[in-house]
C-alpha cells in the first residue's frame, strides 16, 4: 500500500487558537496513520510553513481547513482534491475527514454568494480587530486621565434652544 501524502491550509477568524488547533489535529491524525504530511497555518503570525508548487502536486489530498479566505488561493485552483471543511471541524472530526479521504476530495465549487459575503466579513472583521482593540484601549487611557465632570463647554442641548 502506498504511504498518502497530506497537506492543509488552517485559517481561522481570529488566526489564534483554532488555526492551531487544528493544525495540531491534522498533523497527529497524520502521524498516527503513517503517512507523509504538510500543514500551513494562516494567523495571527502571518503565513508559516508555506506549502510549495512542489508539496501541492506530490499531495494525494489537500485539506483546507478554513473559517475566511484563505490568502493566495488561486493557488488551488489546478487541483482537483481539496476537501473544504472548517477549523471546527477540523478539529472535531479529524479521523473523520481523514476516513473519507478518497470520498470526499472533489474539484473545489464555487461556494453561494451567501457564503461568500460571509467569509468576506470574517476576513475584513478579522483583520480590523486589533484596531478595534488599540481604540478601546485608547478611549479607556483618555476617560482616565481626563476630568470629564469640569467640562467647559456648554451641553448642546442648551445650544439648541
Amino acid at each position: 500500500m502506498n504511504k498518502k501524502k497530506i497537506v492543509a491550509i488552517c485559517a481561522c477568524t481570529a488566526g489564534m487558537a483554532h488555526t492551531y488547533i487544528a493544525k495540531q489535529k491534522i498533523e497527529n491524525e497524520a502521524k498516527k496513520r503513517g503517512w507523509d504530511y504538510k500543514v500551513e497555518t494562516q494567523g495571527a503570525a502571518g503565513i508559516e510553513n508555506s506549502l510549495t508548487e512542489q508539496d501541492l502536486k506530490l499531495a494525494d489530498v489537500i485539506i483546507l481547513a478554513s473559517d475566511i479566505s484563505i490568502e493566495n488561493a488561486d493557488r488551488l485552483e489546478p487541483y482537483k482534491n481539496i476537501i473544504k471543511v472548517s477549523t471546527g471541524e477540523a478539529v472535531k472530526n479529524t479521523a473523520h475527514i481523514f476516513d473519507n479521504v478518497e470520498i470526499m476530495s472533489t474539484k473545489v465549487v464555487k461556494d453561494s454568494i451567501g457564503t461568500e459575503i460571509f467569509r468576506a466579513l470574517n476576513t475584513g472583521i478579522s483583520k480590523f480587530l486589533p484596531v478595534i482593540i488599540a481604540s478601546g484601549i485608547i478611549f479607556s487611557i483618555v476617560l482616565m486621565a481626563g476630568d470629564v465632570t469640569n467640562c467647559k463647554y456648554p451641553k448642546l442641548s442648551t445650544q439648541l434652544t
